[in-house]
């Protein structure tokens, strides 16, 4: 198998990119060898800092959980030397879609706990980048996610999942995959929500107004150019505003992307973990989009899926799955991409 996530940049170049952003974030003079980056100070905010960093400087987005608390600079400069090496041949992948600002310490613990069942494809979302068009339409980012997924894993069955607005991406790039042939042998929805257009929920009169405010806000930001312009200009913020600006960005459009959005029925065995608080709005809607459904019904609140004890349950039931579709059918191994096992 080939290595991931690997740069091409000359080790000296690269090493002292890499410390740069090290001391940058960590806010050191000198970076000590023996010292972690727990020890220096790394939380989970200071490692979304420096994957942004490390992205911006070196060209690649990295997972969250590439960024370990015990792990010293040299550590993370051989990582990307030699590349984060594919999943072991003898585990399956499920390829995940994260959620509405991307990948996070929550779903990195997830994929952890679950590493000595499967390995982990986190595929990013589509960015602020992309066009607008795509950016306000769940079916089209859900194609931009097929195409990476099916580069990533040219043949065999595939095991797709997503994570809150993730799951509406899967489920749409599960579509497309299937559309084009490929065979889709696992979809796992992770307490994904639907909007007004899915619900036919009627908007409250200040509801409506936020509406065709955000919705005015979404047309003028619509052009790359002034996006991007946008972008840059917030890089002259502090890193901490310009994280809230991307953040409020990706919020703008993909929940613009979520309120329109109706999905049409999909043919394809579907794992649905539904917490308490979303649970009695979206099964119905899911139960009538999927004939073939099983749901796992979490305790509280979905911001807290990711905790125990919600979680403790969400990864018995997904590992048993996964370990009941690779059982029951051979699955190919990815030859290309970005692996993250935890």
């Amino acid at each position: 198998m080939s290595s991931s996530i690997r740069f091409s940049t000359p080790a000296s170049a690269l090493h002292d990119r890499v410390a740069q952003a090290w001391k940058e974030v960590l806010n050191i003079p000198y970076c000590e060898p023996s010292q972690s980056w727990q020890d220096g100070g790394g939380d989970s905010l200071a490692t979304l800092h420096l994957l942004h960093k490390l992205e911006h400087s070196c060209g690649r987005a990295l997972p969250f959980d590439v960024i370990t608390p015990e792990m010293r600079l040299a550590d993370l400069v051989a990582l990307l030397e030699t590349g984060i090496s594919a999943k072991p041949a003898a585990l399956p992948t499920v390829h995940l879609l994260p959620g509405i600002y991307g990948d996070g310490p929550g779903l990195a613990a997830f994929r952890r706990a679950l590493a000595g069942h499967m390995s982990f494809d986190v595929v990013e979302i589509a960015d602020l980048r992309a066009p607008g068009r795509v950016l306000g339409d769940m079916r089209l980012t859900g194609e931009v996610a097929a195409c990476a997924i099916d580069r990533q894993q040219p043949s065999g069955p595939i095991l797709l999942a997503g994570f809150s607005f993730g799951g509406g991406v899967a489920y749409e790039a599960a579509r497309a995959l299937i559309d084009n042939g490929r065979d889709v042998a696992f979809l796992g929805i992770l307490d994904t929500t639907f909007g007004i257009a899915a619900t036919g929920a009627k908007r409250t009169r200040r509801q409506s107004l936020g509406w065709k405010l955000r919705s005015m806000l979404r047309r003028a930001l619509s052009g790359e150019r002034t996006r991007s312009a946008l972008l840059k200009a917030s890089e002259r913020l502090s890193w901490s505003a310009a994280h809230r600006v991307r953040s409020s960005l990706q919020d703008l459009f993909r929940t613009g992307a979520l309120h329109r959005w109706t999905p049409a029925p999909l043919e394809v065995e579907v794992f649905l973990a539904a917490s308490e608080e979303f649970a009695p709005r979206t099964l119905p809607i899911w139960r009538r989009l999927c004939a073939r459904l099983d749901v796992v019904e979490l305790p509280g609140l979905h911001s807290r899926i990711l905790n125990s004890p919600a979680v403790d349950q969400l990864i018995a039931a997904f590992a048993q799955r996964v370990r009941e579709v690779s059982k029951s059918r051979p699955l190919a191994a990815c030859v290309v991409g970005h692996s993250a096992s935890g």
